[in-house]
Parts: C-alpha cells; structure tokens; sequence
C-alpha cells in the first residue's frame, strides 16, 4: 500500500490516570486490566470496521474510511463506554478505584500508509486530524467523548444515546494555540444493568436469592459468589406499601376491590 492522503475519522481511547497507578498498584495487576480494556476495545471497534492504528501503553488511536463512518464511530465509542460501565466492579477489584476512560474523536484529511517504511508492514493514520483527535481525547471529560462541533452536526440522528455539553476551547489546545474550537462533550446514557448488579469476580449478574425486612441475599448466578446488601430505601418503601395494603385487605376496608397483591410491585 503506497502512502496516500485521505478524508478518515480517527479516534484516540485513553486509559485516565494509570501513570499514577502504576506507581502505586502491583504492577501486574494494572497491565492485566489495561490488556483486558485494550482487547475488548479493540474488538469493538474491529466489529464496527475500524481499523486499530497504534497502541500507545494506555491507549490506542484507530481509523478508518471518513465516508460513512461518523456514525460508525458514534456506535462503537457507545459500546466502549457501555462495555466499561458493564465491566466497572471487575475493573475496580484492581484499580482500587474508579476505572475511567476518555475518547476523542476527530474527521480531517491524513496520510494513510506504511511508517516508517514498507519493511516494517505497520499501516497507520499521520496528520492534524489525528493529532487533534489525540488532542480532544486529553479534554474530553470523564467517560465520555469530546469531538469538535462540526462532527455532531453531521451525525445529529445518530447520537441519540449521548447527552451533549458545548464547551468553546481558544488558545488551550497544544500545537493549536491562537484557534478556536468549539468543542462538544458527549456523555452516554447507559441503559445497561447497574454495575453493582455484576460480579466483581466474573462480571456474571447477581441476582436476590432471599429477602429480610432490611437487608437482602445477593448471589452470582455463575460462580456463586455472595454477599449480604441492605435493601434499598424504594425496596423498602414498596414493601412497607404492600405490608398496609395486606393490611387493610386483612380488615376488609378494600373488600369489594378484586386486587392482588404480588411481587410486581417490587420492581
């Protein structure tokens, strides 16, 4: 493939703060979640037709054809946060803290081809549209994405999962000092399970086996793993709820009403 200049979207996914856990953790157990992150990021992105361009410790930057591919990139930054968030009590077993990421994404013209040479048979992405999409990776806040405006408009019916913050950025970006941009920050609403109901062991779900009056058994439904959990206040207040309507069934105030009273209302 000789070098070529082409129109690509390019997106940069960037581990937060793990130069400072590698300081501080076993060193073995930040390189195994960074691997595992990394791994299901890259199939992620594999299954959307984006090509990994360069791992970058912790991070990676991928790329691929601009035509079309906005919306691509929006499915797929979605599943990578989705995936996060699914897999987050797995993360924190090792992180000792929140395991969170950032995305930046950017569409422009690069140079697509072999770097350094042929020889060395890495074909990758060169150019301002990926040094700004690294760029916005290093703004964009929390889990979640930064892109400059001019994607979102482009892509406005795909982002419906995406909660947007425009926020302008002048003379604060490295390399680009003197320009404006005018950034938007896209936060993803998950409608996944919560991760308190995964397994910090397998991420398998973990489902209530038995109820008490204020606290509840909680057991993985793959490895068995357990634990004991208060019940939460909306738990609390249906079951206090259904206890008066027994009650008032109990002393036929609703006798004429044919209502059931079901774990249904526990939702």
């Amino acid at each position: 493939m000789r070098r070529i200049r082409q129109e690509i979207t390019c997106i940069f996914v960037d581990i937060q703060d793990s130069s400072y856990k590698k300081s501080r953790l076993d060193y073995q157990n930040v390189i195994d979640i960074m691997a595992d992150f990394l791994t299901e990021t890259s199939l992620i992105l594999t299954v959307h037709d984006v090509k990994v361009g360069a791992y970058l410790g912790d991070g990676l930057m991928a790329f691929c054809d601009a035509k079309d591919s906005q919306k691509r990139f929006i499915d797929a930054a979605y599943k990578i946060l989705e995936m996060r968030e699914k897999k987050d009590m797995f993360y924190k077993k090792n992180w000792r803290s929140s395991f969170n990421i950032c995305i930046g994404v950017q569409t422009g013209f690069a140079s697509l081809g072999y770097f350094p040479c042929k020889e060395f048979r890495h074909c990758t992405a060169m150019g301002d549209t990926v040094n700004l999409a690294s760029r916005f990776c290093s703004l964009a806040e929390t889990n979640s994405i930064c892109a400059d405006q001019g994607f979102y408009l482009e892509n406005k019916g795909a982002i419906t999962n995406f909660k947007l913050t425009p926020k302008t950025s002048l003379n604060s970006i490295k390399g680009y000092e003197g320009e404006q941009f005018n950034l938007v920050h896209a936060t993803p609403k998950l409608y996944n399970e919560p991760s308190h109901d995964l397994c910090p062991n397998c991420s398998g779900l973990i489902e209530t086996t038995s109820l008490f009056d204020e606290h509840e058994i909680r057991k993985c439904n793959v490895c068995d793993f357990g634990k004991l959990s208060p019940v939460t206040f909306q738990l609390r207040g249906l079951r206090h709820l259904k206890n008066r309507m027994r009650y008032l069934f109990r002393h036929r105030w609703w006798s004429n009403l044919n209502l059931q009273i079901t774990g249904s209302f526990i939702s």
